[in-house]
């Protein structure tokens, strides 16, 4: 694995993670947080995680050598066009 690859991923794994605590604190605290608040952070990290996983997909796969097959699967298979 690159360095780049490495980088994204120390900083892009825990970054999601720290996002699904968050929503899940703000869910448990939503007594004390205006419900509009709460709906814009987790549009807003949905929207986040998505573009971080779609940035792996589509730029990092293609990169790596063991993860070639996976970039050619997900080429070929085309998923995101189908919706």
């Amino acid at each position: 694995m690159n360095a780049a690859s490495i980088i994204q991923l120390a900083y892009g794994i825990p970054g999601v993670v720290a996002y699904f605590v968050a929503i899940y604190a703000m869910r448990t605290l939503r007594k004390d947080l205006s419900r509009s608040f709460i709906t814009i952070f987790t549009v807003t990290s949905i929207i986040n995680i998505a573009t971080w996983f779609n940035s792996w997909l589509s730029i990092r796969l293609k990169l790596e050598p063991s993860f070639i097959s996976i970039h050619e699967w997900v080429v070929e298979f085309d998923f995101i066009r189908h919706f």
